[in-house]
């Protein structure tokens, strides 16, 4: 297993030809090659309010407990969004994670919800569209240009996968 931290170093060393990630977290010389656009959601416990209705916003949240993932593990737009959604909490009611599996389970258990990228949510884990921060461009970074020969192929081959989970 490689920290997520060295995939982008693997990936500029040439000893992986694709990485999978959040457009913003390449280096100088990879491409970026687009699959999707992510939205946000907010993760409920399975017995919520916040399910019944058709998305939330930040100010629906402001008296819950928050799960959210440190910052080196959210785009930048989902930083600035943790950021607002902290706000003036007390720190009993903020929950910093190390990873997405982290706030992922705090929401499952009910201590706390969390927004999150859509793509980064098994289907299990109740969620509810998060409104107020911009979709994410999630795809392929790889070296030299647009991915060519197998990677061209694995990228269209998740393209059409993702597609077909919409």
């Amino acid at each position: 297993m490689v920290p997520y931290d060295g995939l982008h170093q693997l990936l500029e060393n040439g000893e992986v030809d694709v990485v999978l990630d959040f457009e913003g977290f390449g280096r100088r010389g990879t491409t970026f090659t687009p699959l999707v656009q992510v939205e946000a959601v907010c993760l409920c416990p399975a017995v919520s309010p916040l399910l019944e209705r058709e998305a939330v916003w930040a100010r629906d949240l402001e008296d819950m407990p928050v799960a959210l993932t440190r910052p080196r593990f959210a785009t930048d737009r989902m930083h600035d969004l943790h950021h607002e959604l902290i706000g003036n909490r007390a720190p009993q009611d903020q929950y910093i994670c190390e990873s997405v599996e982290a706030a992922l389970t705090l929401a499952r258990a009910g201590l706390a919800v969390s927004v999150q990228p859509a793509i980064s949510v098994p289907p299990d884990i109740p969620s509810v569209p998060f409104r107020g921060v911009a979709a994410t461009s999630f795809g392929l970074y790889t070296t030299g240009g647009a991915p060519a020969g197998l990677a061209r192929e694995f990228h269209d081959l998740l393209r059409e996968s993702i597609g077909d989970r919409r």
